[in-house]
């Protein structure tokens, strides 16, 4: 017989199979990063996969700007800070939200897929799987701070790393019994097409 803790206990989403914007051919995807069709040809989805991959433009078009002013230093220091309070306030709303002032896996699994599925579909193919009282683990296989940045690696550096570092920083800021690691990066450089995030809620 089932509990009821366990009916109620949090399945994190690992089906994109319907999420608009997913499944646009590379064909149409490159009319929409080109900007080459017409108002009346744009579909919702075609909307949506847009505003998702216009965080990423104009994240590093302002990096960018930062690169030629002050140098690649200074811009990964904005990018950390930037984490860092992105992450801080968007989990301090989330769990005044939530009516809790401690994390557990189950309450950061839900955080997790609630950032990535409104993110879009370059950075919602992010599955968290948690089990016991301390690790949640999220596999992804795109991110929109790193995907489809302005002419690649060989251009423009990608600047996810210190914005990961950052954020890192502010969910302790904001729950100090947090702690993450990134053992696979596509930023960092130890994969070309995944990443691996390894969180621990009791701080240790």
């Amino acid at each position: 017989m089932t509990n009821s803790k366990e009916r109620t206990k949090y399945v994190p989403y690992n089906d994109l199979r319907l999420y608009p914007g997913m499944h646009l051919s590379e064909e149409r995807r490159k009319q929409l990063d080109e900007d080459s069709l017409d108002p009346d040809k744009l579909s919702s989805e075609d909307i949506i996969y847009k505003l998702s991959s216009m965080v990423t433009g104009t994240m590093y078009g302002l990096l960018g700007l930062i690169e030629e002013k002050w140098g690649k230093q200074a811009a990964r220091e904005v990018a950390f800070e930037w984490g860092r309070g992105r992450a801080r306030e968007n989990l301090k709303k989330w769990m005044a939200h939530q009516g809790v002032d401690r994390l557990t896996p189950e309450i950061w699994a839900k955080f997790q897929d609630y950032r990535h599925i409104i993110s879009g579909p370059i950075h919602s193919p992010s599955f968290i799987t948690y089990e016991g009282d301390s690790e949640v683990v999220l596999n992804r296989t795109g991110c929109i701070f790193h995907n489809g940045h302005p002419g690649g690696p060989k251009d423009m550096d990608s600047y996810c790393a210190p914005a990961c570092d950052g954020m890192f920083k502010g969910y302790a800021d904001a729950c100090p019994e947090f702690n993450g690691e990134m053992p696979v990066c596509m930023s960092r450089g130890t994969s070309e097409s995944t990443c691996q995030v390894r969180f621990n809620i009791n701080g240790d």
